[in-house]
Formats: C-alpha cells, sequence, structure tokens
C-alpha cells in the first residue's frame, strides 16, 4: 500500500504525463492543394460591351493572379498597330489601348494560358474579353485542327491567321499581319470567334520571332481555297517545313582528294552526270533525309591542277562544272564496309569508298564448321556488292576476306579482313502478307513503308502502282504501322508543299491498326488505300 506522501507524488507524476499528451505540437496539415484556376468576378466595361469607346479595360478576380509569358500568349484580333499594355495589380488585371481602334469592328482579346493563380499557377485556359465599337459583336466563327504534314501528328502552339479574301495577293503573308489570330491547342485545334460574315484567306505558321506574321524559314501551312467564316465546316491544315532551297539547286561543288569531286545539291529527283573529256567517270550518290545529297565524282588519268570538266543534268537542268584536280592532295586509303548483322534470306552487304574495278572470288571465303561454302555475289555498282549463301539457321559463319580481294580503278588493293555472322532461328522471326487493295487504281504511284510506331527507322519500303500482295519473310518481331504516301508526282519520295506553286504537301495516310508481330507468328493483314 502506498503512503500519502508517495500516493500524492504519483498523482502528480501522473497529471504531467497526461497534460504533456495534451500539449504535444504537431505540424498543421493544412487545407486541400487548391486546383482551381482564378475566376473572373467583374469586367469594366462589361464583356461583349458594344459602342466601345474606352482606352482601358479592368478586369478582377477572385483570387491574387500571375501573368504568364505575356507577349507570346495574349493575341488580339484584329491586330493593333501598337500593343495595348497589361498590368497585373494583385487581384486586378489593367488593359491600357494606347492604338487607335477602328469603328463598327468587333475585337477579341485572346488571354491563351497568360492568366494564372499567384499560388499554385492554375491555368485560366480561353478566356477571352469581347468588345465592339459598333452597335453588334459579330458571331461567325472559323475552326479547325493542324497536323504535321509528314506524320499527322497534331501541331501546338501556332499561330492561326485570317487575311480578307478580297483583294487578297499571296505576297500578302510576307508583309503583312492577318486580321484574325489564334493559337492552336496541344490537339492542334483551333478556333477564331467573333467574325464578320465575310470570306477569308486561312493560313498557320510556327511564329518564332513573335512578330505575328510569317517569315519564309517558319514552318507553314495554308488552306488553298477562300473560306467563308458562315460555313460550319472544320478545315484541316498540313503544317509543313518549307524547302531551304529550290529542288535541283547545286549547293557547293569541290575537290578535297586527286580525282575526286563532291557536288551537294537539294532534292535531286532525277539527275546525269557526265564527264567531257573522254575519261571513266564513277558516281556515287549518297541520298539524305534532309534532302541535301551528296555525289561522289571519281575521275582517272587528270593530269597536275588540270581542270576537271563535268556535265550535270539534275531536275531537267543541265549545268557545266569545272572543278580543279587537287591532284596533290593524298586520297583516302581504300577500303570497304561490311554488314554487323545476318538474317535468314539476308546478304552480307559490302561498301567501298572508292570505286571497285575488280574481284577475287579465290580470296573471297565464308566458311561454316571450318568448310568453305558456296555464294553469289550480286554487284549492284561499283561502290556496292551483296554477297548471298543459303543460310542455316541457328548457324555460325566466319567471312574471311585475303589480302588483295579487291582492287579499286586505282589498282589499290584491300587489306585482309574477317568476320564472324550467327543466325537466329526460324522460330525468332515473323512472316507478313500485306493484301494491299486500291479505292482508286490508276491514280498515281504510293509508297507503302512499314515502320516502327516512333517512326525513327523504315524497314521495309516499296512503290505500289496496283492492288498486290506483299509477302515478307523473316520480320523482326515488334510492332509496326503501315504509313501510306501518295506519291503525286511519282518521283519515289516524299514532298512537302510549295506556297509559292499553290502546292500543298503530298497525303500522308496510316493502316487503322499498328500490327504486332511476334515470334514464330504468320500474320496477314489487308491494307486499303484510299
Amino acid at each position: 500500500m502506498l503512503t500519502k506522501p508517495l500516493l500524492n507524488r504519483f498523482i502528480l507524476f501522473s497529471l504531467l504525463i497526461i497534460v504533456g499528451s495534451c500539449a504535444q505540437i504537431v505540424n498543421p496539415t493544412g487545407g486541400a492543394k487548391d486546383d482551381k484556376p482564378p475566376v473572373v468576378t467583374e469586367t469594366k466595361p462589361d464583356n461583349q460591351s458594344t459602342l466601345f469607346n474606352k482606352n482601358k479595360i479592368i478586369i478582377r478576380f477572385d483570387e491574387f493572379i500571375q501573368l504568364n509569358n505575356p507577349d507570346d500568349q495574349i493575341i488580339i484580333s484584329p491586330p493593333l498597330g501598337v500593343k495595348p499594355t497589361f498590368v497585373n495589380k494583385g487581384k486586378t488585371l489593367e488593359i491600357s489601348i494606347k492604338d487607335s481602334i477602328q469603328s463598327n469592328t468587333t475585337y477579341t482579346i485572346n488571354f491563351g494560358n497568360s492568366i494564372g493563380d499567384n499560388k499554385e499557377n492554375n491555368l485560366l485556359s480561353g478566356f477571352s474579353y469581347v468588345f465592339s465599337t459598333g452597335l453588334t459583336i459579330d458571331s461567325n466563327k472559323v475552326q479547325g485542327i493542324l497536323q504535321q504534314a509528314f506524320n499527322n501528328k497534331p501541331e501546338k502552339d501556332f499561330t492561326i491567321g485570317l487575311y480578307a479574301a478580297s483583294g487578297f495577293i499571296d505576297s500578302f503573308i510576307y508583309h503583312k499581319k492577318p486580321l484574325y489570330l489564334t493559337k492552336t491547342d496541344d490537339l492542334g485545334h483551333f478556333s477564331i470567334y467573333n467574325l464578320p460574315p465575310d470570306s477569308f484567306k486561312l493560313i498557320a505558321f510556327k511564329d518564332d520571332n513573335k512578330n505575328l506574321k510569317y517569315d519564309k524559314n517558319e514552318e507553314f501551312a495554308y488552306y488553298s481555297k477562300s473560306i467563308r467564316s458562315t460555313d460550319t465546316v472544320k478545315y484541316l491544315l498540313r503544317s509543313y517545313k518549307p524547302d531551304p532551297y529550290k529542288p535541283g539547286k547545286i549547293i557547293d561543288t569541290f575537290s578535297i582528294e586527286n580525282n575526286k569531286v563532291v557536288i551537294v545539291a537539294y532534292k535531286p529527283y532525277n539527275f546525269l552526270l557526265k564527264e567531257l573529256q573522254q575519261k571513266a567517270l564513277y558516281v556515287n550518290h549518297i541520298k539524305q533525309t534532309t534532302g541535301i545529297d551528296t555525289f561522289y565524282a571519281y575521275t582517272t588519268d587528270y593530269a597536275k591542277d588540270s581542270l576537271i570538266r563535268l556535265s550535270l543534268s539534275i531536275n531537267d537542268t543541265t549545268h557545266a562544272l569545272s572543278v580543279k584536280n587537287r591532284s596533290l592532295l593524298k586520297s583516302a586509303k581504300f577500303s570497304f564496309s561490311s554488314s554487323k548483322q545476318l538474317d535468314l534470306g539476308d546478304s552480307i552487304r559490302i561498301t567501298f569508298n572508292a570505286p571497285l574495278l575488280r574481284y577475287d572470288t579465290s580470296r573471297i571465303l565464308i566458311l561454316k564448321d571450318s568448310l568453305k561454302i558456296k555464294y553469289k555475289i550480286s554487284q549492284h555498282s561499283p561502290f556496292e556488292m551483296t554477297i548471298f549463301s543459303d543460310w542455316e539457321e541457328k548457324s555460325s559463319y566466319q567471312f574471311k576476306l585475303l589480302d588483295s580481294a579487291f582492287t579499286s580503278v586505282y589498282d589499290d588493293f584491300s587489306t585482309k579482313n574477317n568476320q564472324l555472322y550467327s543466325t537466329k532461328t526460324f522460330k525468332d522471326y515473323a512472316s507478313l502478307v500485306l493484301h494491299v487493295k486500291l479505292k482508286h487504281p490508276n491514280k498515281h504511284q504510293y509508297i507503302l513503308q512499314l515502320t516502327d510506331v516512333e517512326e525513327k527507322n523504315i524497314s521495309y519500303q516499296y512503290i505500289v502502282k496496283k492492288e498486290q500482295d506483299i509477302t515478307i519473310q523473316y520480320v523482326t518481331p515488334r510492332v509496326y504501322q503501315v504509313k501510306i504516301i501518295y506519291d503525286a508526282n511519282n518521283n519515289g519520295i516524299w514532298d512537302n508543299g510549295d506556297y509559292a506553286r499553290q502546292i500543298q504537301p503530298e497525303k500522308v495516310t496510316y493502316h487503322t491498326d499498328t500490327i504486332s508481330l511476334k515470334a514464330y507468328w504468320d500474320l496477314e493483314q489487308s491494307v486499303l488505300i484510299d
């Protein structure tokens, strides 16, 4: 039994523990995260005002705001010669108009994503202030979507512009600002509201320098015909990067080695290169996805510092070229490269850095289990050949090249080389049959490509002129997509637009679904080209 003094101490100690527990400090949890944008509570003059004659607009919000990139985000249609100033004063935005405004005109101030709350920057998207200097507010609109012409992906943050169709001249887009402007959203959609009932020319451009008009180096799109704001059509625009040069333009010619001329040209659809002094000529054409191609022209028997004279016909235009031979510059050592991987049904591809004169099959060996196997050689040009054999699955091969297996036109000899290849099993591959149908046969040819989903690699490409079945064996398993290019000029490549000649970029479509190929699968797929 506790004595009275001990009992008092026990009671006091218990009370201290209870009080300490009740007084424990805990961090405040706070309220729920603010995820709501600011709300407009008042505008002076009222939004949608008519007979507007003020030089200041005041917009009040229910919370403190901040402005985000107002010069980029805020667009005024029709544009004013002098931009208004936008001043943020806590919960109030003041707009001062510093330019005279036209009579009987509806103006729209589109704020884009410029207004956010001061705490979390929750954006007030899609807000616009509209006023008219006349008796009524114009109520027509133009809507549509902007896609990248080469892959049909939506283009965001492009400027959409309208010019009055009456009296329009094509060159206006280079030195005049559009009458009405807006920007595309993340999905490429655009809408221009409060338009008068009139006809317009519709364009789009990536306004890189923020001057609200199109500059020739910017990505661009245009609608071929005039449009009316009273129509209910949703317009499709397809953007493209304008050609930096006229197709077929010779960008540069030079010589960096003895008997070797380099010619750089833009989009040479067709070409013919001739040597004008009865000497041998070998041409290696290297194509680039940028359209800037390189021709390596190899000649023989030119004297020191003499001129190499060539005739180049490119895109139906003939050019006479004279390039000083760099006879004192040492030529690159004769070399070649071969495929890094060998698939069943495929060939070993060999490319040369100088024209090949001859090859010696006795010095080209393919060994399997140390035994020679038979092969076939196909020489496609003086710069390329392929070697094919009936490769067996799950096997190892030694590709052995002895010294002097290849000889160049300059009597240089290749050095020995040894490379190992291993093949996969049949079960590691898939096979695919594409049943290609044409909705409009004999219209023009099409380019059918089998690519990865990101379009980083083109695995297979075919020119299609009629309905046919395309059989592809030994396909690497992965997810593919079928891309179709409407090759309007039958040149075998995709061409972008040309505004000066009023030519739209060539149409691109995709097969509805991706094609998922798994190992040891056989798949047949119908593809309708419309």
